[in-house]
Order: structure tokens, then C-alpha cells, then sequence
């Protein structure tokens, strides 16, 4: 094995060999998600190669956990150690399968990036599907859209399958029963913990839900002059029904016709003391041939200078409350502190950036910040009455159920990638969000989702988000508003900002997210405070 000196010495090479590499691959990630472009593709995939195959370098391998083994006081160190370990598990692979597993991955992506679905023979967008959607009431012609929404499936469904089954040979070969035990273990989380804290929030909002969505399928019987029992998902205005239809519930969009999102945006977050104009200046916020119909953030290198937000606005209430949500995530990158040492610039966790992000969309149902933000009139408001937090209420609870949804059918994805997972799809719907199965329908519509394609095993961390979210929630009222948030938004109040940057932010990854989620709001995560803001 080669002596490596130190593990500072070995750590400081690795930070120079990396950071150009990342820097680059965040370049032509944005170029191919802004683009479509086939050649800039096949660059990033050369350059994800090259990077994964710095970490599958074997004898470095043995060396970071001999340092493990033997013990380090020096915590950022350790952690520093700890974080390279699980860059390197993945990849203790040969240079044929990394490539392969990268270019199939690619691919894929560039599939989504370039799909524009084809209803009555003109192309449509996705922001163009969820359109008709909102308005259409013909029962057949909503049937149309909402299968046109799932026309990428087809394109989409064997190459997930196949990669599947590709990526569990990567993650056997490594020592792990498949790829969802892998990935769940790098970001340190345990599959029967992850369960377990499933199935009790899934339990302690049983009769909630069932209730609201009784009651919500009985409006849409009434609105499209149907048995509630004969509600399908394409009644919903969300392809997925992972959204309340505004049809019935609350419709915002009349009043963010003509509105400047962008500026509304900005002075938002300027107000609780996370500025994002530098942000938004640097990102590209609207519709173009070839580009992501999707929305992320990304920081294009560790330094967090650099901190940009894809997305394609429409003057409505989905895109208002999406760039609250990835300006959320914005604002934690860019004051992640630029000082710490390289591999300790990043968020403490996938879940902990998603907590910021949904407390900030929690904005978009909360009176006094659209009333001051958006300009509703006190007669506006009064007419929604307390719809607005009761169509958060439900909409956190229908969130939490389809997030069970995808994660328990990655679950069996990879347990089983030749089972009959168009059939799975649609049990796992009925058991979470309460909807049938279109009849006869046996269509890949899973293969669909963009994540379960490019960003496997991601989704639980939207639910653990939501968890930390509310608690985040209560500790804000508590320290910085000092009034409850029934009662005020977060407009125009620094300390927010002050409180999230000096608890949570500045601090990157120096400590896993289940010791920094008792740092930020005093106690560990668990489902109580959501039960306790959205089941009440």
C-alpha cells in the first residue's frame, strides 16, 4: 500500500485534484440542462468519469479507513474522513462499469431534457400540460393531457429498468444487498429506521388524510358533476396528484397574473436578512427550446460564489411557490461558510437543504405574506377564508403520502427489477394517496417521474425535509418572530435569516444532519411537530 504522509497532506492533494474537476462537470451540467445539447453531454459524462475514477483508487480506499479505524480526536478531520469513505465505496469499481453506469445515467437525463410530450399533434411543454390541467372540464379531453404527461414512460421505462438492474451489480460487487441499501447507507440513513418513521407518520395521519381526501374527492365530484367514488387522477390539476387541485381548494393564480415573481422573490429574501439577488442574476429562470422543464439550484463550485437557480417561470402560483422553494436552497448554499476546509462546503444533507426550501414555499398559503408580498386586499383574503391554511394542511399531507409512494417503489425496484412494476405503481397509489387505477390501464407511468430516472433514491429526503421543516417552523417562532406564525409570516424579519446562518448554514457539513438537527431546533427529528401543525 502507498504511504500516504498524513491524512491533512492526503486530504489537501485530493481538494486540488477535485476542485477543478467538480467545477467543470457544474459548468457543462448547467450548459446540458440549459441546452439539451447532445455534445455537451457526452463531455459531462467524460468528466464524471474522470472524477469517480479518482475515487476508486483502491489502496486510498484502505488508507482513509485505517485512518477511521484507528481513531482521529480532531472532529472536522474525522468527519472530513468520514465523508471521503463514502465517495469512495461507490465507486471501487472497474473503469468499464463506472463508465457504463455513467453514460446509461446520461443518457436518461438527456431523454427528460429533451421530451416535449404530443397532444393532438402539436408538441406541449409540461408547464403546457399542467395548463390545460387548471382549466380543462371535459372528462375525456383531461384524460388525453394527462396521459400525453405520461408519454415519456415509454421512452423512458426499459432504460430505467436496465440500469436498475445495473446499478444493483455495481452495488453487490461492493458488499451491498442492491443499489437502494447502498445509496440509503451513504447518506447515512438506515432502511429500517427510514421505514419505521414511515409507518408511524403514516399511521399518526391516517384519519386526517383519509378525511381531507374525502372530502376533497367529493368537491371534485361536484365540480365535474361525477360520483366522489369515481374520481381518477386526471382530475387532479398535478399529473402525479402530488399537489390539492386549485380548482377546488385555493386558486392563487388570478392574483399572480401579471406579477413580478422575480421581484417578489427578491425582496422576500432580502427582508429575513438572505439576500439572492446575485442569485438570480446569474440564473436562467424561463422557457427555451432543448432546456430542463424542471427546476434546481446548484452552486458551481465549493467556494459558493457562484449559486444559480434553473428554472421556467410562469406568472402562477406553481412557479411562485417553486422559486420560493429553490431560492430556499440557495440561500443555505451560498452562506455555507467559504473557509471551512474543501470537502465540508456542502449541505449538512440532501434533507437539510430540502427543509429550507419547503419552509420558505410555506410562504405561498400564508396571509399576511400574500397580502403584503402579492397584494391581496383583506376582501381577497376573506373570501379564502381559512382555506389557506387548510389547503397547506392538506397539501403537506398529500406531499407526505406521495413521497411514501416513489420511496416504497424504489424500494421494490431494486429488491426486483423484472416484478410487474406498472401493476406495483398503481397498488402503492391506492395504499397511499387513495386513488384507483384508471381501468385496463397497464402502462409504465412510474418511469415517468424524472427522479426515479436521474436521481435514484432521492425522494425520502423530500418527507425527512418536511419533518425538519416543521420543526425549524417552531423554533423560528420561538426565537426569532416571537409571535407564532398563525399570526405573522417571516416578512420583513432579519433575525430569520440572522438565526439560519449562524445555527445552520455557516456550519456546511461539518456534522451529520442528525446531530445538526437537535443543534438547529433541540431535538432529534421525529414526526411529531408536523403531526402537530398539519393533523390538527
Amino acid at each position: 500500500m502507498p504511504h500516504h504522509p498524513t491524512p491533512e497532506i492526503f486530504i489537501a492533494e485530493m481538494a486540488q485534484k477535485c476542485a477543478p474537476l467538480e467545477q467543470k462537470l457544474c459548468n457543462l451540467y448547467w450548459q446540458l440542462a440549459t441546452t439539451g445539447n447532445a455534445a455537451v453531454a457526452k463531455e459531462l459524462a467524460e468528466t464524471e468519469k474522470t472524477l469517480k475514477i479518482i475515487f476508486s483508487n483502491p489502496d486510498e480506499f484502505k488508507q482513509l479507513k485505517n485512518w477511521k479505524g484507528k481513531g482521529i480526536a480532531d472532529e472536522p478531520l474525522s468527519r472530513q474522513i468520514d465523508l471521503l469513505i463514502r465517495a469512495y465505496t461507490p465507486n471501487q469499481l472497474d473503469e468499464k462499469t463506472i463508465s457504463d453506469l455513467v453514460e446509461c445515467q446520461t443518457e436518461l437525463e438527456n431523454i427528460f431534457n429533451n421530451f416535449r410530450a404530443e397532444l393532438d399533434g402539436k408538441k406541449r411543454t409540461n408547464n403546457d400540460l399542467k395548463e390545460i390541467l387548471k382549466t380543462e372540464k371535459d372528462e375525456e379531453a383531461r384524460k388525453k393531457v394527462w396521459e400525453a404527461s405520461k408519454q415519456i414512460a415509454k421512452e423512458s421505462a426499459d432504460k430505467i429498468r436496465e440500469l436498475a438492474k445495473k446499478r444493483n451489480a455495481a452495488a453487490k460487487k461492493l458488499g451491498f444487498e442492491n443499489h437502494f441499501v447502498m445509496s440509503l447507507a451513504l447518506q447515512e440513513l438506515q432502511p429500517q429506521w427510514l421505514f419505521e418513521l414511515f409507518g408511524r407518520l403514516k399511521n399518526e395521519t391516517e384519519g386526517s388524510f383519509s378525511k381531507k381526501i374525502r372530502n376533497l374527492h367529493e368537491k371534485l365530484g361536484k365540480y365535474y358533476g361525477i360520483d366522489a367514488d369515481n374520481v381518477k387522477p386526471w382530475h387532479y390539476d398535478d399529473p402525479f396528484a402530488q399537489a390539492a387541485p386549485a380548482q377546488v381548494t385555493i386558486d392563487l393564480d388570478p392574483f399572480l397574473k401579471g406579477k413580478d415573481i422575480l421581484k417578489i422573490c427578491r425582496e422576500f429574501y432580502a427582508g429575513i436578512g438572505l439576500d439572492i439577488s446575485d442569485v438570480l442574476e446569474k440564473s436562467d429562470l424561463f422557457e427555451k427550446e432543448g432546456k430542463s422543464q424542471h427546476a434546481f439550484c446548484i452552486s458551481m463550485s465549493k467556494e459558493k460564489k457562484d449559486v444559480r437557480v434553473l428554472a421556467n417561470i410562469r406568472p402562477n402560483s406553481y412557479w411562485a411557490s417553486t422559486m420560493l422553494h429553490e431560492l430556499g436552497h440557495a440561500a443555505y448554499s451560498k452562506n455555507i461558510d467559504s473557509n471551512l476546509p474543501y470537502f465540508l462546503r456542502d449541505e449538512a444533507h440532501i434533507f437539510a437543504t430540502e427543509a429550507i426550501a419547503m419552509l420558505m414555499e410555506r410562504m405561498m398559503h400564508h396571509p399576511h405574506w400574500l397580502k403584503n408580498m402579492v397584494g391581496l386586499t383583506d376582501g381577497d383574503l376573506k373570501n379564502l377564508g381559512g382555506n389557506l391554511y387548510e389547503a397547506m394542511a392538506l397539501d403537506k399531507l398529500i406531499i407526505a403520502r406521495w413521497v411514501m409512494v416513489v420511496t416504497s417503489f424504489e424500494r421494490a425496484l431494486y429488491t426486483n427489477p423484472d416484478q410487474d412494476l406498472n401493476g406495483l405503481w398503481w397498488k402503492l397509489v391506492k395504499e397511499f394517496q387513495l386513488l384507483d387505477k384508471p381501468e385496463g390501464r397497464d402502462y409504465p407511468d412510474w418511469a415517468a417521474k424524472i427522479h426515479i430516472a436521474s436521481a435514484p433514491v432521492y425522494y425520502q429526503n423530500y418527507l425527512l425535509g418536511e419533518l425538519m421543516a416543521a420543526q425549524i417552523a417552531e423554533t423560528l417562532e420561538k426565537e426569532a418572530m416571537k409571535k407564532p406564525m398563525a399570526e405573522v409570516s417571516f416578512l420583513e424579519t432579519p433575525a430569520i435569516g440572522k438565526l439560519l446562518k449562524e445555527r445552520m448554514f455557516q456550519h456546511g457539513a461539518k456534522w451529520p444532519a442528525f446531530k445538526l438537527v437537535p443543534h438547529v431546533t433541540g431535538h432529534v427529528l421525529d414526526s411529531a411537530s408536523f403531526v402537530k401543525q398539519f393533523c390538527g
